[in-house]
């Protein structure tokens, strides 16, 4: 092991100080994106044949004690990994979504791993810290401009505190229309542009897959049995709730954009890590110009770039093997990434659950990687766009804005300049873009979202978090397929 390098992220200490002025921030944001899996007893056994953790700064660490590894560790666990692989036909990479510190990543991959490997699949995770404190704190105390600052962060950290705090006072009345028309959207009591206008197109593109068209995408969207009461029930607390509300997502507004701006960084750092570009301490220590030239023509060193290299080189030297790509909200924007860094990665299917990445993104991600490989299929599984407005977190009493993780970006987090800008797995969003998908590529192309019905088994995913649940079995090919479009193969065990 490498002797641990100074991070540009809090310490346990600073976690700890932050939590006296960031209580309100961690207890509106955390319940957005969470794992929903049932802990499990951590466990080491095998752990570190499955599972990749990587720090914020892009850098591998170990799986159970969270020790930076070196590049020749991380090789030699790259090297355990591909010999576990080996003869194994169907593999399965899921990257999980923001929000979720190491720990809760690792846990949910516990959970997760033992139901996926009886449904015939060797299971890779892909544990990247993007705990809401950390994001914070990073974005306040250290970066800048997208560079560590080390001197300038923490002395200009008071400013880029007040300055955060300002912006959400000041946007107040933009945010609170912002929220109100969601809210309003998901009641029934009214019905803005953005709603009807996804309405009407949602029709015509069933029209189409119904009548076979060959301009169609194959589409689904599962029907609304919110049961009266539980309507009734909450429309009386969002009423009794609706000043916190007002008095908290100003508060969203102003510092959840530096934590999800900070987030999206870390999803970059994943595949290209901050000592590529911060050498400093390196170039002093190193004896001779060697050394220094190896550093110069290096390529990229993220953890997350070096595991797609040797999956590339292995299902080149195994073509037997299927690979499937499933990604969990901000997970999308990773796997994004790795199809414009690795154009040429053989894969299977690419699936998305709740996806958090924008439009755009998936146009010029996903739909250039499609037009290269004809064989691979691509699911969109969304949330039914009632469920996601209407979504509330119980565990802070409906205090907080509602609205999935989605919902929250699109109106708080992120600064759209257009639909194409706008969240990927909105259902909302996408049936206003789904025309940019080309033609050609229609036919390979599952866009459905879930209905809502509580007593549904096997049981449907009704929140953001819920996507991952292990009884969804998300990661099953008859849970993507849609009516006229039967899955390829489906899992090893029957599916209730």
């Amino acid at each position: 092991m490498d002797k641990r390098l100074p991070l540009p992220y809090p310490s346990r200490g600073m976690r700890g100080r932050s939590r006296r002025w960031l209580p309100l921030l961690a207890m509106t944001l955390v319940a957005g994106s969470g794992c929903a899996g049932r802990p499990v007893e951590p466990g080491g056994d095998g752990r570190a044949l499955h599972v990749i953790t990587v720090d914020p700064n892009g850098v591998p660490v170990h799986p159970t004690t969270y020790q930076e590894l070196s590049a020749a560790s991380f090789d030699q666990q790259l090297d355990a990994i591909e010999r576990a692989m080996a003869g194994q036909r169907n593999l399965l990479l899921f990257v999980h979504g923001g929000l979720n510190n190491r720990e809760a990543g690792q846990r949910h991959a516990d959970a997760l791993r033992r139901p996926m490997t009886d449904d015939g699949y060797y299971p890779l995770f892909l544990n990247w810290n993007s705990d809401l404190l950390d994001t914070t704190w990073q974005d306040l105390v250290h970066i800048r401009q997208g560079r560590e600052a080390r001197i300038l962060g923490p002395l200009s950290f008071p400013l880029a505190a007040l300055i955060a705090l300002g912006t959400g006072l000041v946007r107040t009345p933009m945010v609170w229309g912002h929220m109100i028309s969601s809210d309003l959207n998901g009641s029934g009591l009214y019905d803005f542009p953005g709603k009807t206008n996804s309405l009407a197109l949602q029709e015509e593109w069933r029209r189409l897959w119904e009548g076979r068209d060959p301009a169609a995408v194959a589409i689904e969207i599962g029907l609304d049995r919110t049961p009266p009461a539980a309507g009734a029930a909450a429309g009386v607390r969002y009423a009794a709730t609706l000043p916190s509300k007002l008095l908290v997502s100003p508060v969203i507004d102003g510092f959840g954009k530096g934590a999800w701006r900070n987030m999206l960084r870390r999803t970059q750092m994943l595949f290209h890590r901050e000592d590529e570009f911060d050498v400093r301490d390196k170039l002093a220590s190193m004896p001779g110009p060697g050394r220094r030239r190896d550093l110069l023509v290096r390529g990229p060193q993220g953890a997350a770039h070096r595991l797609f290299d040797r999956l590339r080189a292995h299902l080149e030297r195994h073509p037997e093997a299927r690979l499937t790509l499933v990604g969990h909200s901000m997970g999308t924007i990773v796997i994004n990434r790795a199809l414009r860094e690795f154009p040429d990665l053989p894969v299977r299917d690419v699936v998305y659950l709740a996806a958090a990445c924008s439009i755009d993104d998936f146009r010029t991600s996903v739909l250039p990687y499609l037009a290269r490989h004809d064989h691979v299929r691509f699911y969109n599984l969304t949330l039914h766009p009632s469920a996601e407005v209407r979504e509330w977190q119980a565990a802070l009493l409906d205090l907080t804005p509602r609205g999935s993780l989605l919902v929250w970006i699109d109106n708080f987090l992120s600064d759209p300049a257009t639909t194409l800008d706008r969240t990927l797995g909105s259902w909302e969003n996408l049936m206003q873009a789904a025309h940019v998908i080309p033609a050609a590529l229609r036919p390979r192309i599952t866009l459905k979202a879930f209905g809502i019905d509580p007593a549904a088994r096997p049981a449907l995913p009704g929140t953001h978090g819920g996507f991952t649940d292990p009884e969804v079995r998300f990661w099953c090919p008859e849970v993507w397929a849609v009516p006229g479009r039967p899955p390829r193969a489906p899992c090893a065990r029957p599916h209730p």
